[in-house]
């Protein structure tokens, strides 16, 4: 709860007790959860009965509602991550990696790959630990 509570002070600007739903996807973000843009957009449209604008409580609903409709799993992403090796060794290159991501599913900019590559340690021959990636990506924040 302190986290929810410390990311929506963050983003009340103006100390009201509010955030705009605009800022509904960086607080989700922050609070490491990976919603869609359409799932964005769909929390987006319910919190608008309130002027545009939600309470603390409201994020914690919405964040709630967001993990439950969450359908991406860990074995899926496994599944996926491992359809890219085609050697069955447990890596994934960097090369194949980056036109998966920018091109599957909801696509990454290629800075956001960068990132990804950043946060996972690459092997001198360019690949990452098929393992490794995946319980980074589902670790909890």
């Amino acid at each position: 709860m302190q986290e929810i509570k410390d990311v929506f002070s963050y983003l009340d600007k103006t100390k009201q007790g509010v955030i705009d739903v605009k800022d509904i996807g960086t607080a989700l973000r922050c609070l490491g959860m990976n919603p869609t843009e359409c799932e964005v957009q769909e929390l987006q449209e319910e919190a608008q009965n309130n002027n545009g604008k939600i309470t603390l409580d409201e994020l914690q609903r919405l964040m709630n509602k967001c993990k439950m409709n969450c359908v991406t799993n860990k074995d899926e992403v496994l599944k996926f991550f491992r359809s890219l090796d085609k050697n069955m060794e447990g890596y994934v290159d960097t090369k194949e990696l980056k036109i998966a991501l920018c091109n599957a599913g909801e696509p990454l900019q290629e800075k956001e790959v960068e990132l990804v590559y950043k946060d996972f340690g690459i092997s001198e021959d360019g690949k990452i630990k098929i393992n490794d990636l995946v319980e980074g990506l589902f670790k909890v924040k």
